[in-house]
């Protein structure tokens, strides 16, 4: 329960991403990128609030991304590329304002996200490079109230 960081990335492992993985209460890094494994992403890891780092690239896991993603306040990198999920992406990651890196992949359907004001200037640097070949072209800085 106190563990920080978990690299488990670049294995064979095989089977889902576990529930019980909420139980890494303190983490802070998590790579389970290059395996195989299969399944969704669970819920539950939207309980992993001290998560900064995520990976879970070059899998087989599918399903939508959940939308308890958006608990995840301190993230800052997360990379779920190479795998068969589909979306579309919760709205809710736009709430993510620690976010910086947001690997998005070629299989999403087209979305229109909205980002705040709060975002800092390099955020989804990733999903705006790659926007036009996955459908995202209308990301946009929506007025607030204090400039309108």
């Amino acid at each position: 329960m106190k563990l920080k960081r978990l690299q488990l990335d670049n294995n064979q492992f095989t089977g889902d991403i576990t529930a019980a993985i909420s139980q890494l209460s303190a983490i802070e890094l998590l790579y389970l990128n290059k395996n195989q494994l299969t399944g969704t992403i669970p819920h539950e890891i939207g309980l992993l609030t001290t998560l900064k780092f995520l990976k879970l690239s070059n899998n087989n896991i599918s399903g939508c991304v959940p939308d308890s993603v958006s608990n995840l306040t301190k993230l800052q990198l997360c990379v779920m590329s190479n795998n068969r999920i589909h979306g579309p992406a919760p709205r809710n990651l736009t709430t993510l304002t620690s976010l910086v890196d947001f690997h998005i992949f070629t299989s999403y359907p087209s979305l229109s996200l909205s980002t705040p004001r709060s975002f800092q200037p390099d955020t989804f640097q990733r999903m705006y490079g790659w926007g036009p070949s996955i459908g995202i072209d209308s990301l946009h800085w929506p007025m607030d109230e204090e400039s309108s």
